[in-house]
């Protein structure tokens, strides 16, 4: 098989066999560049077939279902990993979609959280939510919650799906996969976020050890 992997300014082709290890799978999942991520792997055959597609999704999936492949790192805490505490983005829920997105193009991130009066984490405002519409203005303009509800991606009262800084790597990773996430807060027991993991945060610790 030939692997491609595609960016907007940069464009990588190398080879995959079928004996290819799973730590070789992932390592084009870690490339990056100024304003992009590879998020999945186009596998095709020799003669330019479509033989696959592979996800950073599928591969935290195959994680989630052989943890013994997150190694010595399955049992130790976020904490112990240095994957939290953080620095996050975060904006005020009074801030507007409009706002939100700005943060996101200027940190060059996916995601925004929003916060309560109390600082504790009421919404998050990711790039999904932004797709497949044409949004008018006057939508921009209003605040994060009310915004994702009109666009009815919050059909329901917001529920976070977090974890604590003390929880091990295996069940954030089995979180991420379960509910099908790409990102995962860490916060405290008061909901107070104070890290946040994404499936790329998992698979480069995988190949950085």
């Amino acid at each position: 098989y030939q692997r491609r992997v595609h960016g907007p300014d940069s464009c990588v082709s190398r080879s995959l066999v079928l004996n290819s290890t799973f730590r070789d799978t992932l390592e084009p999942f870690t490339m990056t560049g100024k304003s992009w991520h590879v998020h999945r792997l186009l596998i095709i055959t020799d003669d330019s077939r479509l033989a696959a597609l592979f996800t950073q999704s599928d591969a935290v999936s195959m994680l989630a279902h052989n943890p013994a492949l997150l190694g010595g790192h399955r049992h130790k805490s976020l904490l112990e990993l240095g994957l939290a505490p953080k620095t996050i983005v975060r904006v005020p829920g009074t801030a507007t979609a409009l706002e939100g997105l700005k943060m996101m193009m200027t940190e060059s991130i996916s995601s925004v959280a929003v916060l309560n009066p109390q600082g504790c984490l009421m919404d998050v405002l990711s790039s999904s939510d932004l797709r497949g519409s044409l949004l008018t203005y006057e939508q921009l303009m209003l605040p994060i919650p009310e915004f994702k509800r009109r666009q009815g991606a919050a059909s329901k009262p917001f529920k976070p799906i977090v974890c604590e800084a003390t929880d091990s790597l295996e069940r954030a990773v089995r979180l991420l996969a379960s509910k099908r996430i790409h990102r995962l807060y860490v916060c405290s027991t008061q909901l107070e976020p104070v890290g946040v993991i994404t499936l790329t945060d998992v698979l480069t610790l995988l190949l950085s050890s």
